[in-house]
């Protein structure tokens, strides 16, 4: 299997995504999985770990509270003081 195949398998767009998201380049990552296959293997779970991490904080974040945008009057729901508004 290539690099960019167990990339792919694992849910990556490419390597490219990996070398991006890792900050390693792709010639490195090429040659650790011909050479440290078990470091390639490290950095490729690190980087899914950190997405995984990612899409739970964005899953789990609260919904952005609603504003009145043209400072007429406080939005249903905002808590804040005029004064905190201005």
């Amino acid at each position: 299997m290539k690099p960019s195949e167990v990339c792919k398998s694992s849910g990556l767009k490419s390597l490219a995504e990996l070398s991006e998201l890792s900050g390693e380049s792709v010639q490195t990552l090429n040659n650790w999985y011909k050479g440290e296959p078990r470091r390639f293997e490290i950095v490729l779970k690190g980087v899914m770990f950190e997405k995984t991490v990612k899409s739970l904080e964005l899953a789990t974040r609260p919904a952005p509270r609603k504003i009145c945008t043209m400072n007429c009057s406080v939005a249903d729901g905002d808590t804040r003081t005029r004064e905190e508004i201005k």
